[in-house]
């Protein structure tokens, strides 16, 4: 017996079709009158298939479905339905049902069809199962070997191939038959493959072919190998013949891959100016190229064999030792130093070596590679440098003159040692100390004074001749020249001079003056070529100042991005609607300057492919503006370089929003007019459904004076409920038809329709609301609510609040209260115990003019519905 279960929102066609399905003895049936109803069952219950209505509240029949395929699996699938349009059969087999049966005509015949199709989908998803069983296992080996499987027919001129076959000859479909000149078209060497068949064929020779192919989608070249056989019918003649082929492109690539670098290396090896050498793990010489043995002046055969040691000075072979000792253990994985060889005529020769290991495969170290420079010429230099330090450190002090260097605050860091023939003073009692205390009080605000000069223009100071205190009291007159060091930023560090007495050599006092006239000749220079560059650039700012008036004024929202998507400029309508200064976004991507990280995401996609494909994109994408919500339209085009390729991409948005409200109020115009027939047919037609199927049942199976009184209680329930649809129908069509109106609150409330005994309190005077002329169903369909389904309630108290974001209207009673689950359920078109249109056209009507309804009400406490209205909707007036 197969398990079932099925779910429409219609209690009398499930019972009926219970009752109809158990009757056939094949099937049990369980039945739930909602999606909500029926998920949570299937979490605990196997079924073996499901029935499903199309329309019902909540979530439809496809959603179901979807819902089913997304949790469960290939669990088999009925969709039984009274809605027979196109697109909704063909979205119910898009999304995987099984069948999909429309409700309608002789209830006898309807349920056997139905019961023939459960069956036949419940053993057609077995099969399925077993087919993709097997036919899975058979893809995963041939997937994992790289390898397909083919027939070729000899009577039809026709190839079969698996998928994986397909796959590697670029065809995109599972396995079948195609034309073997398809087939042939891909393999450049037809004709030897062709003679193999044939001689396959006719002479029973061996067919074991490499060959290359040209994929069918267009892939590079692949290469395969091919075996088969033929396969002869009863009476020996050849029928069709059977094999296999596997791609070994990678294999092959790998082979000349493998021979490329080998001779790349070897190309490399030989060609090098730097010196090469391969040893083994002895330390013998395997391999040498021709710069090491030039270095050596060896030739190379002499070098093969021998020790590296024999050819190292002997000041180096511990430390060589010790190193490769550490690389062969591993501890190292290479190691660079500076050691002598030895030429074939015994001199020496300085080398930077580098020694690295060379590993096989699988990891093994059988060789090491040395790289070695000759470094004996920087060698040469750098001693060459020390003793040109050595020799400047002479001049310096042995200089007739003191040479010194002070900060920007005067203070001495560096003195020479003719200070203490000229003031007494030793350098290191002169370095830390200021150079003004140097001077006598009566000449200090002179040097101050050109000090502070000297300081601001940064430049070199003129001789100067200044009054000194030499150590031992006396004073002494010294000639000062400076000049300004900086350091590598540019900034000023502090002045170096010379310092001596006025007797000096009029020869170096005229070599220093050349020196000055040749600085300020360049400086000249520089001051002309900075001139031009200033006329270039106010030119190029004229340009662009008449492009940014332009752009500053245009009401679109105009910016450049380049290639990494940074913001290169935005005008002011673009800052204005972003919310954000220049500051804040130019130089910055949309991510960084913190926009929304699913839109950066689109905006870096979109301007990436402008990039690289040179052509324009055009997006439309809702955005939450400074102002508010608004809809753009985007497009983004290149702005090219001199030599063609995309410099920047320029993006133009446009405020789109007051076009798309107006497409909305369209479709909320038509979406009211696809309800209205929706429920004109889809409601009635499942009540005259089950009616037939109830008088059928009776018909076979007449029931007695009790069951009598209640098939009549069901048919006169059904024609009540098509009674209060056909009401609601004519009511929902006049919705949104007519300008909203103001109404006055306290006049537009159902006290007329309140039962004796219950107690209405609403304290609402001098409120106005704008909203739909038909506002005083919504108070009727509350206090409806609260009659039908609030256990007793005895009162109802209507209040108001205001606030900032409106006023709230809020229908209080003190009956049983509304049950957390189904607080929003209760809007939902058909939910409930009655017709479940109430509260749901309440809602409705609200939402014309931006208003809004929802329980908030604690379960046993009463019910309360919350009515919130937006500003400009209500008003308040005098009360007469």
């Amino acid at each position: 017996m197969f398990s079932l279960l099925y779910v429409d929102d219609e209690p009398d066609l499930l019972e009926l079709a219970q009752t109809f399905l158990e009757l056939t003895g094949d099937f049990s049936v369980t039945i739930c009158t909602s999606v909500a109803e029926a998920l949570p069952l299937m979490e605990t219950t196997a079924f073996d298939a499901i029935i499903s209505d199309y329309q019902m509240p909540g979530r439809d029949g496809i959603e179901f479905l979807k819902e089913t395929r997304r949790r469960f699996g290939a669990i088999p699938f009925i969709l039984f339905t009274g809605k027979g349009r196109e697109e909704v059969v063909i979205e119910a087999i898009n999304n995987g049902a099984d069948f999909y049966l429309q409700k309608g005509g002789s209830a006898v015949a309807l349920f056997a069809e139905l019961a023939h199709k459960v069956r036949l989908a419940i053993h057609h998803r077995e099969d399925e199962r077993l087919l993709r069983l097997s036919e899975e296992r058979l893809r995963k080996a041939q997937l994992i070997g790289n390898t397909g499987c083919w027939e070729y027919s000899l009577k039809r001129n026709t190839i079969w191939a698996s998928a994986e076959a397909f796959r590697i000859y670029g065809f995109d479909r599972a396995d079948g038959e195609i034309p073997m000149e398809t087939i042939e078209a891909c393999i450049p060497e037809r004709e030897r493959v062709h003679q193999a068949i044939v001689d396959l064929v006719e002479n029973g020779l061996e067919y074991d072919l490499e060959f290359e192919i040209r994929p069918a989608d267009g892939a590079p070249p692949r290469t395969i190998t091919s075996i088969a056989t033929v396969e002869k019918d009863a009476f020996g003649r050849p029928v069709k013949i059977v094999g296999v082929i596997r791609e070994i492109t990678e294999q092959r690539w790998m082979e000349a891959q493998i021979r490329e670098s080998e001779l790349r290396f070897r190309g490399i090896f030989e060609m090098s100016p730097l010196g090469m050498v391969i040893v083994d793990d002895r330390q013998r010489i395997v391999g040498v190229n021709p710069a090491f043995c030039s270095l050596l002046e060896y030739p190379g055969e002499a070098l093969l064999g021998r020790s590296v040691a024999e050819l190292t000075h002997p000041d180096h072979i511990q430390a060589d030792t010790e190193h490769v000792r550490r690389l062969l253990c591993g501890e190292i994985a290479q190691y660079d130093t500076e050691k002598r060889y030895l030429r074939q005529n015994g001199e020496s020769v300085w080398a930077s070596v580098t020694v690295s290991a060379l590993r096989d495969p699988d990891g093994a170290l059988p060789n090491l590679i040395a790289v070695i420079e000759d470094i004996s010429e920087r060698r040469r230099t750098e001693e060459a440098l020390r003793r040109s330090e050595q020799q400047f450190r002479g001049l310096v002090e042995t200089s007739p003159a003191m040479i010194w260097e002070i900060d920007r605050d005067g203070v001495f860091t560096y003195m020479s040692p003719q200070s203490l023939t000229h003031l007494g003073y030793a350098p290191e009692m002169l370095i830390g100390r200021s150079l003004f205390s140097l001077i006598p009080s009566d000449h200090l605000p002179e040097v101050r004074a050109a000090f502070a000069l000297h300081l601001d223009g940064g430049d070199h100071l003129a001789p100067l001749e200044v009054t000194a205190s030499h150590q031992d009291g006396r004073r002494v007159t010294v000639e000062i020249r400076s000049a300004p060091f900086l350091d590598e930023s540019g900034e000023l560090v502090g002045f170096r001079g010379i310092a001596r007495d006025t007797t000096s050599q009029r020869d170096a006092e005229e070599q220093l003056e050349a020196a000055f006239e040749q600085l300020t000749a360049v400086e000249e220079e520089l001051r002309q070529n900075f001139e031009e560059l200033a006329i270039s650039q106010q030119h190029l700012q004229e340009s662009e100042e008449q492009y940014r008036s332009l752009a500053e004024c245009s009401p679109d929202y105009i910016m450049r991005y380049d290639r990494e998507g940074r913001h290169l400029y935005m005008n002011r309508a673009a800052l204005r609607i972003s919310g954000l200064r220049e500051d804040q976004i130019i130089g910055r991507t949309h991510r960084e300057a913190g926009f929304d990280e699913d839109l950066s995401a689109m905006w870096e996609e979109r301007i990436t492919s402008v990039f690289e494909t040179a052509g324009p994109v055009q997006e439309q994408f809702e955005w939450e503006g400074a102002d508010g919500p608004v809809v753009l339209d985007w497009r983004l085009v290149p702005e090219f370089n001199p030599d063609g390729s995309v410099g920047t991409v320029l993006g133009v948005s446009r405020d789109i929003t007051a076009l798309k409200r107006s497409e909305g109020a369209l479709r909320e115009r038509n979406r009211q007019l696809d309800l209205l027939i929706s429920i004109t047919r889809h409601d009635i037609m499942n009540k005259t459904l089950a009616i037939r199927g109830h008088l059928n049942l009776a018909r076979q199976h007449p029931p007695d004076g009790a069951g009598l009184d209640a098939l009549l209680e069901r048919l006169d329930r059904a024609v009540a409920t098509i009674q209060e649809q056909i009401q609601f129908t004519r009511v929902y069509q006049d919705l949104g038809t007519h300008e909203p109106v103001w109404h006055r609150l306290a006049g537009r409330l159902p006290r007329a329709q309140v039962p004796e005994g219950m107690r209405f309190e609403a304290e609402v005077d001098g409120i106005e609301v704008l909203a739909d002329p038909m506002l005083p169903k919504v108070f009727e369909s509350l206090l409806d609510n609260t009659l039908r389904h609030g256990g007793g309630a005895t009162s109802v108290r209507l209040s108001s609040t205001e606030s900032s974001s409106g006023l709230t209207v809020v229908w209080e009673d003190d009956g049983i209260g509304v049950d957390e689950s189904e607080k929003e359920l209760i809007f939902e078109r058909g939910y409930g115990r009655n017709t479940g249109l109430g509260l749901y056209l309440a809602r409705e009507i609200l939402a014309i003019t931006g208003g809004n309804s929802r329980e908030t009400g604690l379960p046993g406490s009463g019910a309360r519905f919350e009515i919130t209205l937006p500003p400009g909707t209500f008003r308040r007036t005098p009360v007469t």
